[in-house]
């Protein structure tokens, strides 16, 4: 069982590539806290649970991305995408 969430979501999507790997997805869900990065590809490995994560959010029509650190919190129900917990913020 999820317990309720606090912070309001955004409902669109935002484009979301990993720092290391290259690894691309969709990140939903967004609010201040964190959100789900659902991954484009099956192929795609899933980090594991409790990983740091370093991210780049492409939100709609911007010219540069924001850097995210965060946290795997945890896995889809199907394995589709990992929900991120956000540490710190900063400009691409």
């Amino acid at each position: 069982m999820h317990k309720r969430r606090v912070k309001p979501r955004l409902r669109f999507d935002v484009v979301v590539k990993e720092q290391k790997s290259g690894l691309k997805g969709t990140a939903r869900n967004i609010s201040t806290e964190g959100c789900f990065l659902k991954r484009e590809a099956a192929f795609e490995e899933l980090r594991p649970v409790g990983s740091c994560i370093d991210l780049i959010l492409y939100l709609p029509n911007a010219v540069k991305g924001i850097k995210i650190k965060g946290v795997v919190k945890h896995h889809g129900i199907n394995q589709d995408g990992m929900g991120i917990a956000f540490k710190a913020l900063g400009r691409d």
